[in-house]
């Protein structure tokens, strides 16, 4: 894919007014907004469904494609979306999280050589098998995009510490103490929130009490 072509795909603005807005729903802190219209005809596809990591080459180095399914009926090929500050969680290996996001076309294969690793003194390489995937804790995020381009894999375990260290773990740069340990939690809270039929994407909304 062509940088011009790119740039055609990212839009320079984004207009609401085409879209519906469905019930906020709402647990703790975080509020979702379902938004419905504007039928992308399989333009993109979910990462769940239309992104897999392909391959590590070094620690800091993830490869991701978005590979072409027997399933798909050719010409609707969506576009693969890399959601900012995606990661990539196995066992026996260094997990990984990206510090940018990114669009894969179908076939496509993209090297993200500025990655993460997030847990400290674990050795091993993420395969392509039993993938899982989650997204940065909302405190580490800034840090990583602040660190986007910079090719070190070490460089936000001082950041993962201290953010343990608030949460009352070992202060050490694990990221798998609040991700995974916390897996059954995390799970049971993302179920509070319903996607909806014909919804075609979401706003999300953090409330911080000042107090």
């Amino acid at each position: 894919m062509t940088k011009d072509k790119k740039h055609q795909l990212i839009p320079r603005g984004f207009d609401l007014s085409p879209y519906e807005f469905g019930s906020p729903q709402q647990s703790g802190a975080m509020t979702v907004v379902p938004l419905f219209g504007l039928d992308q005809n399989d333009k993109f596809t979910s990462p769940l469904s239309g992104l897999k990591l392909s391959r590590v080459t070094g620690y800091g180095s993830v490869e991701l494609a978005n590979p072409a399914s027997a399933q798909t009926e050719p010409g609707k090929e969506g576009l693969a979306i890399v959601p900012l500050h995606i990661g990539y969680i196995q066992d026996q290996a260094q997990n990984h999280a990206l510090c940018r996001s990114a669009f894969i076309a179908v076939g496509q294969h993209l090297m993200f050589s500025d990655a993460c690793c997030v847990q400290q003194s674990q050795g091993g390489y993420l395969e392509e098998q039993q993938q899982w995937f989650f997204i940065l804790p909302l405190p580490l995020r800034f840090a990583a995009l602040q660190l986007r381009g910079k090719k070190s894999y070490s460089k936000l375990w001082n950041d993962i510490s201290h953010l343990n260290q608030q949460f009352g773990l070992q202060q050490r740069g694990h990221l798998e103490q609040i991700i995974t340990r916390q897996r059954a939690y995390l799970t049971q809270y993302q179920s509070r929130f319903e996607l909806l039929n014909g919804q075609t994407g979401a706003l999300f909304f953090i409330v911080f009490s000042l107090n």
